[in-house]
């Protein structure tokens, strides 16, 4: 076993705290339409608050699921990546396929069907791009050793 597995039930209650934290500040978020500067200081400081979170698909996955009731998947690029990574490093290739999916879909420079692999030479975020080759590397390599 190894030590954050003791560690996250404890984490888990700091998570429950900073999600009512975070449920407050989405209403905020949603009420304060008129004040582009208040909504980037609380995406700012909602991306700071998760960067010194544990690295637990369980822990992102709330946040992150928290944060979409007014964010779009291509408003939290860097969020998104860093999730796909934790996904992926827990097993849960899917789930974080489905995640960098979710950063192609409506975006202006590419559409992709859900089986459909994405042409990556045209991406405008060449950081998605990157991730998706990542994950499909990381995908093959484990189907074959």
């Amino acid at each position: 076993m190894q030590w954050w597995h003791l560690v996250l039930p404890q984490c888990l209650q700091v998570v429950k705290a900073q999600m009512l934290t975070e449920i407050e500040e989405v209403i905020t978020y949603r009420n304060c339409g008129d004040s582009p500067s208040r909504r980037e200081t609380i995406k700012g400081m909602w991306d700071r608050r998760i960067q010194g979170c544990t690295h637990s698909g369980k822990v992102w996955q709330l946040l992150v699921q928290l944060r979409s009731l007014v964010l779009q998947p291509q408003d939290m690029v860097e969020t998104q990546l860093e999730y796909a990574r934790i996904c992926l490093n827990e097993g849960w290739e899917q789930q974080s396929r489905d995640v960098l999916m979710s950063l192609l879909i409506d975006s202006d420079s590419l559409i992709v069907d859900a089986g459909q692999e994405p042409e990556l030479s045209n991406l405008r975020e060449p950081a998605v791009g990157l991730a998706l080759l990542e994950h499909r590397w990381q995908v093959v390599r484990a189907a074959v050793g």
